[in-house]
C-alpha cells in the first residue's frame, strides 16, 4: 500500500484508521518501510488538516482514503 502510494502520489500522509487491537504506531511503521518519503501523523483529524493545508498551498488535489463504506471518522 505504501509503495504504490509513493509511486503515484506527489505527497503521502500516513495516519491511523481503525487499528482495533493492533498497535497503530506499528501499522504506520510497517507502511512507512515501503513509503519512506511520507509524512507520519497519528491523529486522523490532524492528518486531514495537514493534507488540506498542503493541497491548498501547493495547488494539489487531496484524496482522503481508508474509510470504505463508513460515512466518517475524525
Amino acid at each position: 500500500m505504501g509503495r504504490i502510494a509513493q509511486m503515484y502520489a506527489d505527497k503521502v500522509i500516513i495516519t491511523d484508521d481503525n487499528p482495533r487491537d493492533e498497535d497503530p504506531a506499528k501499522i504506520r511503521h510497517d507502511i512507512l518501510l515501503h513509503c519512506p518519503d511520507a509524512l507520519e501523523i497519528g491523529g486522523r483529524r490532524e492528518a486531514i488538516e495537514k493534507g488540506v493545508d498542503i493541497a491548498y498551498n501547493e495547488g494539489m488535489i487531496l484524496l482522503v482514503a481508508g474509510k470504505g463504506m463508513r460515512n466518517f471518522k475524525l
